[in-house]
């Protein structure tokens, strides 16, 4: 099982879907995190199909920013926990490892300075 995590600063851009589809041709990830997606879920459903995942999980964008994505593939079991406009936590059952959880993150503190956080 394996795991790609990326702040793809805005999946609208030119470089972004190739860098995309080099990132899924090469490490063939199960699960994939995207934050700062800066789109909306009709964006990121074609992302999916674009990408060959067949699940995914999208949070809008707010404003002018954010936006989160989950793909997976159906070899994974993989349910909601919780999101927010800044984490998706989703319980996953693999064969493999058992079930576990996973909880991507993106945000920014108090003085401006954005992160992200994937929590295994």
């Amino acid at each position: 099982m394996s795991l790609v995590a990326w702040n793809c600063r805005g999946v609208g851009s030119p470089s972004t879907i190739p860098d995309l589809k080099y990132l899924v041709r090469h490490f063939n990830p199960d699960l994939l995190f995207l934050s700062e997606t800066l789109a909306h879920r009709n964006k990121i459903e074609e992302l999916r199909f674009l990408l060959g995942y067949d699940c995914c999980f999208p949070v809008d964008r707010t404003g002018r920013g954010g936006g989160l994505a989950l793909f997976w593939r159906n070899s994974l079991h993989c349910q909601l926990v919780d999101f927010s406009n800044n984490h998706i936590t989703f319980e996953i059952n693999d064969i493999a490892l058992g079930t576990w959880r996973l909880t991507g993150y993106y945000g920014c503190n108090a003085s401006l300075n954005c992160f992200n956080y994937l929590i295994i």
